[in-house]
């Protein structure tokens, strides 16, 4: 667990070193992508039901990665939020599915209340505002990773979570397309020139308290979509993953796969 400060936390689980979120207020807690394992959503359960007992629940999802939405059993009473695409998403049950699939590949036991995903409220455009309990939210739309992708921003509390962005860990992974990947990062620029920003927080890795440290990620994985692009050789990638990521060879994967999905 890491404490941004006294109502922002991070719960950061040993699978891909995903990133949930609590953001607590006087009447209403946020909880954004609770997961992974059964047990780490328990955690996260027992600490939002002890630290706000009396607190309206709201779960948001970034996106319908299963990693991201796996612990949704644990919040049955919540309000949820995501993205209109995240919803059309969700409606197919292909990410219920990848769930059931990634439970039974590592015979963990299905937990109760594991079922359907229901979307209360769909997020539709960029900077559309919620206000929830007296507490401002302003959203916007992240594709490039997935065509599903949603950032969230506090205002009273100069916080971003930008779900599978800007990772200090793991490379840009592109499910949706290059150019909408290049798009997001321009949006991300534009909007840290125009809001004050103390905690930014990816989908994996370390969280930022540092706007320079954001902008320079951003530059980073535009230097590797750029890779993408050109005529980088293996060798030349794998460097440069090693050097500003991580050195898991998981990341020549992702960088294979990013080919594979250019080359449709």
């Amino acid at each position: 667990m890491v404490r941004c400060n006294d109502n922002v936390i991070i719960f950061q689980s040993a699978l891909y070193k995903t990133n949930s979120v609590v953001i607590g207020f006087k009447d209403v807690v946020f909880i954004i992508d609770p997961g992974c394992l059964p047990n780490e959503v328990r955690i996260i359960k027992e600490f939002v039901d002890e630290a706000y007992p009396n607190s309206l629940k709201v779960v948001i999802y970034t996106h319908a990665d299963f990693d991201h939405i796996i612990g949704h059993f644990a919040f049955v009473d919540a309000v949820n939020i995501a993205s209109f695409s995240c919803n059309k998403r969700l409606l197919t049950k292909k990410p219920l599915q990848e769930m059931v699939d990634f439970y039974q590949s590592y015979y963990i036991d299905i937990p109760n209340n594991f079922g359907n995903l229901n979307i209360d409220h769909t997020i539709h455009f960029d900077y559309q505002i919620l206000h929830i309990n007296d507490v401002d939210l302003v959203f916007y739309l992240m594709d490039g990773h997935t065509q599903d992708g949603l950032s969230i921003y506090f205002p009273s509390m100069e916080t971003l979570v930008v779900g599978d962005y800007v990772s200090d860990l793991e490379c840009p992974w592109i499910e949706d397309t290059l150019t909408n990947y290049h798009l997001t990062l321009d949006k991300l620029q534009i909007f840290l020139s125009n809001y004050p920003i103390q905690t930014c927080i990816p989908g994996h890795g370390n969280p930022y308290f540092d706007k320079k440290d954001i902008l320079r990620r951003i530059d980073i994985d535009k230097e590797y979509l750029r890779m993408l692009e050109g005529v980088a050789s293996m060798n030349e990638i794998q460097s440069f993953l090693s050097k500003m990521y991580s050195p898991n060879p998981k990341l020549m994967d992702i960088h294979k796969a990013n080919i594979l999905k250019l080359n449709k």
